[in-house]
């Protein structure tokens, strides 16, 4: 499902559970992944359909090996830097602000939305504070002054 996804947003995109690639997967993981928090059942009510959650797309990306890749490391790097520079010399204590629509358009917002939300960049650097966040109510990335520091 991780692999499905590419750069559209979690929200974006169901997989109906009578997909033939899921022919061998037992009754019962359907009832353990949202269990777990991997996956959740659509509202739709007329057929079996589900989304990934962020731990879900994070569990995907680590299984499917997306996270010791390259390509996939160089485009995290080059959202924190895009972030760092939203913060870089600022003297307020407030959080940049950059509303979706000004976002470049590389790489895609569908996977950036998916990063924040997920915490993918915490993950990849786990010694920096990788505390961007979404906020909802004015459809913006906020980035702290904080960002990208050692975390203590």
């Amino acid at each position: 499902m991780a692999s499905d996804l590419a750069d559209t947003m979690l929200s974006g995109k169901e997989w109906p559970k009578a997909d033939p690639r899921f022919a061998d997967i037992a009754p019962t993981t359907w009832v353990e992944l949202p269990e777990k928090g991997l996956i959740v059942r659509s509202p739709v009510q007329n057929e079996p359909r589900y989304l990934l959650t962020e731990a879900g797309w994070l569990a995907g990306l680590k299984i499917n090996g997306t996270l010791d890749n390259e390509e996939f490391r160089a485009r995290c790097v080059e959202l924190v830097r895009y972030f760092k520079s939203l913060v870089n010399g600022r003297d307020s204590e407030w959080p940049a602000r950059v509303h979706y629509q000004r976002l470049p358009p590389e790489p895609p917002f569908g996977w950036v939305f998916n990063v924040l939300k997920s915490g993918l960049l915490q993950r990849m650097f786990p010694d920096k504070r990788m505390n961007a966040y979404w906020e909802k109510e004015t459809a913006s990335v906020r980035v702290p002054t904080t960002f990208a520091m050692p975390v203590d």
